[in-house]
């Protein structure tokens, strides 16, 4: 089966992609797209935020995709990318200009994707507020997305609940204790 597959962070071994450099020996005939967007929250100058991210997302896909609008779409997201994805979907339903995106995609494999926020984003949005402050950086979207309960994860997770038999989804999360931290992402 061609499908293709799109991530937003990927992990390295060494200065190799797994997903770039290791996959393709795995599945020689998928179309594999990397997503990156600085997730910097604490140096980030720019307010664009989930729903800015997830747009952008949408309209590369599209872009790269003239000509094989059906060749099916399998995201695979780690973290916060996770969130952008599932946004990106929402607005593809809503939007009929991304009607082939949705459309096209078959599944999605979150990892330790904070699907109902992680338990250090409190500590991190001082940290992040204390350092924009004194840059004078403008505040974006991602902190808050991170936070344990936040609204904007509870709409999105609403939103996108309506999707959930669209998709084949995996999540992989954490389960192990770090330590005196405990479960970072639940």
């Amino acid at each position: 089966m061609n499908s293709e597959l799109h991530a937003e962070a990927t992990w390295t071994s060494g200065d190799k992609l797994w997903l770039k450099d290791f996959l393709p020996s795995q599945l020689p005939n998928a179309r594999i797209l990397l997503f990156g967007y600085n997730s910097n929250v604490a140096f980030e100058t720019s307010m664009a935020g989930i729903r800015e991210q997830a747009a952008s997302l949408l309209g590369r896909l599209v872009s790269k995709r003239e000509d094989i609008e059906k060749r099916p779409i399998i995201f695979v997201a780690h973290s916060l990318g996770g969130i952008i994805v599932k946004q990106a979907l929402v607005e593809a339903k809503l939007n009929g200009a991304f009607e082939t995106i949705r459309d096209a995609t078959y599944g999605i494999a979150f990892f330790g994707t904070p699907h109902q926020g992680g338990n250090f984003a409190e500590l991190g949005d001082i940290v992040a507020s204390i350092v924009r402050v004194v840059l004078r950086n403008v505040k974006n979207t991602f902190m808050e997305a991170l936070k344990k309960d936040s609204p904007l994860l509870d709409t999105l997770t609403d939103d996108f609940r309506h999707q959930l038999e669209d998709y084949d989804i995996l999540s992989f999360y954490e389960t192990l204790q770090m330590g005196k931290l405990g479960v970072v992402c639940d």
